[in-house]
């Protein structure tokens, strides 16, 4: 069967076009890559299902596709991408590359005559090679290649290997060369064909005094980047460090070869646009190049060159963000529109044409460069055309024509427009839409006390005239917008607001009684926003009785607090905190809650949390709260603590626990009950969620910086336990949105009225909307509590290392007894990281519950598309780190003393589309690198010196990052991680030198500290 015949069981034939259009360029890019590398075997057909097996980073897997139709398939891949997003990854689509191409072989006459200059195949033509029975074979080159290439007669010889070489079986059958081993002589150019030839196979190989023939990768020109005064970009070439290189041409195709490590590498094609730039820099001359020449192609130069940017000479790109300013004018017949795009005073051009040359990008006033943002101005024409029109033409309008299109869209579309755009009528425009009214649905309020809302639903205009609901409904039916009223004037109705007002008396789930209406006075704020647009304000809340806690908060968490308090003296009682990950949840909720005993006096608030954040709820409401009890209700003699269950003000237990002591717990009546991530009852099925909702209390709060990361099913579950009935019943829920909103493109209705029923009851802020009230970092520290079995082994080695000290103290030699403490403490920290730092025996049972928390925090990483640096003092830590991220399929960037490649990791980090985390040992990358595209820290282990920490997270936080950085330490509670954080904070300016592993020296803590911490 040709690879132009469909196989059996798939629908059509499929082709690289088809590919490209499934996959996007991207992703067909990088899949070209691991196809052309041999990371692809074992494709076959079964059924509609298309299927493989990929290596992707040393690792196997199956993925592939299962093809309906040409529009219609499923990603097999069990890969993160998939999963989560259910995007088409590399991976399947390199099965559907090898599917279409075949392994590939070169084509081409033959005639190579062993030790003569003869024609090599080309590789420029693929065909599909069946599997040879013959044995592998190898390829290698003279070690004085680069003299030899000058000579231009290149020796080579061809081995038989263990494995690989099928194509090169297929070239060495066109050469007529059958038996092994053999010579021959090419030339440059034929060298640089067989050497592609080799790149796909990976059939070169090291010999004593041979070269090695690189793999699939491509060499990259090392470029220094400064920046003049002029604002042009100044790139020096420079030499990798240890290798004398020499660049090798033939044609158009360029190789570089590295003496000292004794390989080839192809260089990457120059990018579009380069022009003589580049081959200049393969030459080792320098250039200057005006902005708009490396900025506007800024991607394809990152794919050819790699950027080494002196201090304070980075390139900062950022999107632009525009605004957009229409003009309508016409009648109700036909109306024309004109809108202008402009990103601040420095472009503007009309919406569907060109910027003028050289616009993009332009240097803001921050050094910063600003490239245009076609995402927003296609979501700019997309919201003309959502209504009909149609554009631009030659002279840049858009067209709307009908009576029914340019009425609907003066109901609805225009004021919509003017809540977002600068928008202006022309005069005749302006004449004509004055002679017409304009009829909305209003809600009017008829009575409300502190468990109903009523209210009457009225159809009328700004001028007050008034339709029937009974005219509405016709009206409905008929899809008729236009009425003449009785005054003679023409109205236009907005049905779909008509329609949609249905939906939402609907939700709302009244009793009717002449005519009016009457909820639940929860649902008033869902009402209130659907049909006025926004929320009514509540009586303004008092912070004074939080005393000088208010003064710990910054102005967007006072506005949190300022809104719990509201929600929970209103009349939900209850409501759902979903700021993003790091901007102070825990600290909100606390700072509510002693609102909540300063105005409704005493009772108890329960917390229920993830076991790891158990003890983080204790440091943090000792830090907030001090005249606060909190009790942490945990472990297996919990129930003998009654008397600090009965006095404790706030009460803090886990989800597991919750579960196993429901009925204990929901027998009492609780002021408040928050749940710290109520992602764990996202599922209604679960026990958690069961649990949660037999809790009784006063007052609630659900904290997540990620409410839905599947399903809407999610929120339901949520709110079910926050205000029990508020999305109705869970069947009507599923057919009104679940499903509605699990298929693609979510209908626009449907997710705006989902807003509006959420919105009432739910904040959320994004680290960028409150950008301006954060510091520079927000740092926090995030507790465990050891495992049973980390416990046992930390407490034999503290017994057994205390009475060594105490024996060293007794024969008066106080620097023996330094260094015990010193490997103590040592011993004891890996304790705290993971047991198998210690290289013992069963050390892997006693499990990590450090390892958890990272767990956890990774997760909201993802969750929330966050980019992490992750340090450790200990590269064993990080390897045990790339186990678990290897046995997920998550991509990570990794760094230690022992690396050689920095540079090529820190790109990949850097790059847009890199892997999320970096793990990073502290010694090797704590200085000295820029690693902005990062905002997220992670210290998984405590470090004696705070500020080198202090400069590890600097390497996110510094010129030239655009967001907020969080950075998280990981402290195991009630061990010495927490005496070393506390001493950091009693003695900073004493604690001046690190602990180095090998030979444990701190110079600035004296005897008494090291005991404190012992202790």
């Amino acid at each position: 069967m040709s690879s132009s015949d469909p196989a059996p069981g798939l629908p059509f034939d499929l082709t690289e076009k088809w590919l490209s259009d499934a996959a996007g360029w991207k992703v067909l890019k990088e899949a070209r890559s691991l196809h052309q590398g041999g990371g692809v075997a074992e494709v076959r057909v079964e059924g509609r299902r298309l299927k493989g097996v990929v290596v992707a980073q040393g690792k196997p897997q199956v993925a592939g596709f299962e093809i309906e139709s040409r529009t219609d398939l499923r990603n097999l891949c069990p890969c993160h991408l998939s999963r989560r997003y259910g995007q088409v990854c590399a991976h399947s689509t390199a099965v559907a590359l090898a599917h279409i191409l075949g392994a590939g072989s070169p084509v081409a006459p033959a005639g190579i005559v062993p030790g003569k200059i003869a024609p090599v195949p080309s590789v420029s033509a693929r065909e599909q090679v069946r599997p040879e029975t013959r044995g592998g074979v190898c390829v290698r080159f003279d070690a004085r290649f680069a003299e030899l290439w000058e000579k231009g007669r290149i020796p080579v010889r061809v081995e038989p290997a263990a494995q690989g070489g099928e194509v090169v079986w297929k070239w060495l059958d066109r050469a007529k060369i059958g038996k092994l081993p053999a010579v021959c002589v090419v030339n440059p150019e034929q060298a640089i064909d067989l050497l592609e030839v080799l790149q796909d196979t990976g059939a070169g190989r090291r010999g004593e005094d041979l070269l090695v023939v690189a793999g699939t990768s491509a060499a990259r020109v090392r470029v220094r980047l400064e920046t003049g005064a002029d604002g042009d970009f100044r790139l020096t070439p420079l030499v990798r460090e240890g290798n004398q290189q020499q660049w090798l041409r033939a044609g158009n195709r360029r190789w570089v070869y590295f003496a000292q490590r004794a390989l080839l590498e192809p260089v990457r094609p120059a990018p579009a646009g380069a022009g003589s730039a580049y081959d200049d820099l393969l030459d080792g001359k320098a250039v200057t190049l005006p902005p708009g020449l490396l900025l506007a192609g800024l991607g394809a130069w990152h794919d050819s060159i790699e950027f080494l940017s002196e201090p304070g000479q980075g390139i900062i790109l950022r999107p632009g963000v525009p605004t957009f300013s229409a003009r309508f004018e016409g009648s109700f017949h036909a109306l024309s529109g004109v809108v202008t795009v402009g990103y601040g005073e420095a472009v503007t051009f009309r919406l569907g044409a060109e910027p003028p040359g050289g616009s993009f990008p332009y240097r803001a006033d921050d050094g910063s460069f600003v490239t245009r943002n076609q995402r927003a101005e296609r979501l700019g024409a997309a919201r003309l055309e959502e209504f009909g029109f149609t554009g631009p033409d030659a002279a840049g309008q858009f067209h709307l024509r009908g009576e029914k299109e340019v009425g609907r869209f003066y109901a609805r579309g225009y004021p919509e427009l003017v809540r977002h755009w600068k928008v202006e009528l022309g005069e005749r425009f302006q004449h004509v839409s004055r002679q017409v009214e304009i009829i909305r649905p209003r809600l009017e309020q008829r009575g409300s006390d502190a468990n109903w809302f009523g209210f009457a639903l009225r159809y009328s205009g700004e001028g007050g005239v008034e339709i029937s609901r009974q005219e509405i409904q016709k009206l409905l039916a008929k899809g008729q917008s236009k009425v003449q009223l009785a005054n003679g004037r023409s109205a236009f109705v907005d049905l779909e607001a008509c329609a949609e007002a249905d939906e939402v008396i609907f939700d709302a789930q009244p009793v009717q009684e002449d005519g009016l209406f009457r909820v639940r006075a929860a649902q008033a704020g869902f009402l209130r926003t659907a049909f006025q647009g926004e929320l009514e304000d509540g009586e303004p809340v008092d912070l004074e009785p939080l005393g000088e806690l208010e003064v710990t908060l910054r102005d967007y968490q006072r506005d949190g607090v300022r809104w719990l308090a509201g929600i929970w003296r209103g009349p939900a009682g209850a409501g759902l905190l979903a700021d993003e990950m790091g901007l102070g949840k825990t600290l909100q909720a606390l700072a509510g809650a002693e609102w909540l005993w300063q105005t409704q006096g005493k009772g108890q608030i329960l917390v229920v949390a993830p076991t790891s954040l158990l003890h983080n709820w204790r440091k943090e409401a000792e830090r907030f709260l001090p005249g606060r009890r909190c009790h942490v209700w945990h472990g297996s003699r919990r129930w003998e603590e009654e008397r600090e269950i009965e006095t404790a003000d706030l009460l803090v237990t886990s989800y597991a626990l919750l579960v196993r002591d429901v009925e204990a717990l929901a027998g009492r009546e609780f002021l408040a009950v928050i749940l710290d991530e109520a992602g764990a009852i996202k599922n209604p099925d679960t026990q958690s969620a069961r649990a949660a909702r037999k809790l009784r209390a006063r007052a609630r709060l659900a904290l997540s910086g990620t409410p839905v990361e599947n399903s809407v099913r999610e929120l339901w579950s949520i709110f079910e336990f926050l205000i029990p009935g508020y999305l109705g019943r869970r069947e009507e829920f599923r057919e009104r949105y679940e499903l509605p909103l699990s298929g693609g493109a979510a209908p626009r209705p449907v997710l705006e009225r989902l807003r509006q029923r959420i919105q009432p009851v739910m904040l959320r802020r994004l680290k960028e909307s409150v950008a301006k009230e954060l510091p520079p970092k927000i740092e926090q520290v995030r507790t465990c509590e050891l495992t049973p079995g980390q416990a046992k082994l930390y407490e034999s080695i503290l017994r057994e290392s205390r009475k060594q000290i105490d024996d060293a103290l007794a024969k008066k030699s106080e620097g023996q007894a330094r260094m015990t403490m010193l490997t103590a403490l040592l011993r004891l920290r890996q304790v705290c990281c993971d047991p198998r730092l210690l290289g013992v025996e069963d050390a892997a049972k006693a499990g990590s519950a450090k390892l958890e928390l990272f767990d956890e925090l990774l997760e909201e990483c993802e969750s929330g598309g966050h980019k992490a640096l992750v340090f450790s003092q200990f590269t064993g830590m990080l390897g045990l780190l790339r186990q678990v991220l290897d046995a997920r399929g998550t991509p990570y960037c990794y760094l230690d003393g022992s690396s050689t490649d920095r540079a090529e990791q820190v790109e990949r980090f850097q790059g847009g589309h890199g892997p999320g985390l970096f793990l990073i040992s502290l010694k090797a990358g704590g200085y000295g690198l820029t690693l902005t595209a990062a905002d997220t820290v992670i210290h998984y282990d405590p470090w004696w010196n705070p500020a080198v920490e202090a400069q590890a997270t600097d390497r996110a936080h510094r010129i030239g990052q655009s967001r907020p950085v969080s950075s998280y330490k990981l402290i195991a509670a009630g061990t010495v991680e927490e005496k070393i954080v506390a001493l950091q904070r009693k003695k900073r300016d004493v604690i001046e030198a690190a602990l180095d592993d090998a030979a444990p020296l701190m110079q600035g803590l004296s005897l008494d500290d090291l005991r404190e911490v012992m202790a």
